[in-house]
């Protein structure tokens, strides 16, 4: 496959990729809690994909040819997104002064002290969400500042938001901003090659840690015990590769567990995968009050509660359900992936993460994280390149 037809097609290789890796490492079996066939997927790999392609190609089909510019970015195209980067800066600084004396504390602190209040606790209600997406959007934008200017205090400014996502403790927006950033380094590497060879010792270094940090938090017999490794387990391999392991095959277990329940109440309004797209004043004014989506539905292990993208919509509509979401995400990923103007890299970023890990979570209606394109939208104008 020639590089154009690769630039073309690559959210469907992305989208294709993480899932075939996930069939693979859950055909090997490494957990007694794998209950089902690999091949109990294969329906849903094949509607899924194809409705993503479908999507995906309708609004190609729609919109004609489309070219690969190169990102070279003007002095002037800069010097404005630096201009604007800054007051959007102050107004998430001041809003999250007022989240943390509005909420008494931050999450970090609560743990210290031993409190009951949990990260849940922290933030106000609708604005929060809207935060998350704004300080997720400054960490990414000033780290592509950092790599076209050299100026450091760009690079400050994205370790802050890395360093504020820990006092909050919230590892779902340091992995969603680790992978955009990552894909945003990788594009502008001069050499990506070796860039591929650099991460994959430090994804092999990061496997080890994250073993090493959650034997330490969790307690390495307890975890053994909870993941439940199957005779199939390499038992000299670091623990590390079985958190990896049980993280990535779990949420695709509890997919399947759930087909294995035909959905018959269709709901065509799709509740429980968009509601977590509105802020919760408007989600409690559709959905009622203290609404709750169900984004898991049923678990084999309640230690390990994520379901993929997919479960919510296939609470809602079944086997249908599915096909249309993935159908939207189609249209939704190519539209941001071949959007004009000096946001293009970033909107990519986004999209390639919502794609990747769509295993565990659906990003692609979650404020908190697709609120991003509407912040780089106004941060990063389309200043013509």
């Amino acid at each position: 496959m020639n590089t154009k037809l690769i630039t073309l097609f690559k959210p469907i290789l992305i989208f294709i990729a993480v899932w075939v890796l996930v069939f693979f490492l859950y055909s090997m079996r490494l957990s007694e809690l794998i209950w089902f066939e690999a091949s109990a997927g294969f329906k849903f790999f094949f509607i899924a994909t194809f409705s993503f392609c479908l999507g995906y190609f309708f609004v190609f089909l729609l919109r004609g040819r489309v070219v690969e510019k190169p990102f070279v970015y003007t002095d002037t195209a800069i010097k404005n997104v630096e201009k604007r980067i800054i007051p959007f800066f102050k107004f998430w600084i001041f809003f999250t002064i007022i989240e943390v004396i509005f909420s008494k504390g931050v999450p970090l602190l609560w743990i210290i002290q031993g409190s009951e209040k949990t990260y849940f606790d922290f933030g106000l209600p609708s604005l929060h969400g809207l935060l998350n997406a704004l300080q997720t959007s400054l960490g990414i934008i000033s780290f592509f500042l950092y790599l076209k200017t050299g100026k450091r205090k760009y690079l400050y400014i994205c370790l802050f938001t890395f360093i504020w996502q820990i006092v909050v403790i919230s590892r779902q927006l340091i992995v969603t901003q680790i992978i955009e950033i990552f894909y945003i380094y990788f594009t502008f590497s001069k050499s990506q090659l070796k860039l591929v060879r650099n991460l994959s010792f430090f994804g092999l270094f990061f496997i080890i840690l994250f073993g090493v940090v959650g034997d330490l938090r969790t307690g390495q017999d307890k975890f053994y015990e909870l993941a439940m490794p199957s005779q199939n387990w390499i038992s000299w391999l670091p623990s590390g590769f079985l958190w990896v392991y049980i993280y990535l095959a779990t949420p695709f277990n509890n997919l399947l567990y759930n087909f294995s329940v035909p959905i018959t109440n269709f709901d065509p309004s799709f509740p429980n995968t968009t509601s977590l797209l509105l802020p919760s004043l408007i989600r409690n004014f559709f959905y009622g009050d203290n609404t709750v989506s169900n984004t898991s539905g049923a678990l084999i292990s309640e230690a390990f509660n994520v379901s993929s993208a997919f479960t919510s919509p296939y609470l809602d509509m079944g086997y249908y359900g599915i096909a249309i979401f993935s159908f939207t995400i189609g249209i939704i990923s190519f539209l941001a992936w071949w959007s004009k103007g000096n946001k293009r890299v970033l909107f990519r970023a986004v999209i390639a993460q919502c794609l990747i890990l769509s295993i565990f979570y659906n990003h692609f209606f979650y404020l908190p994280i697709i609120f991003q394109l509407f912040w780089i939208s106004l941060i990063v104008k389309d200043e013509k390149l």
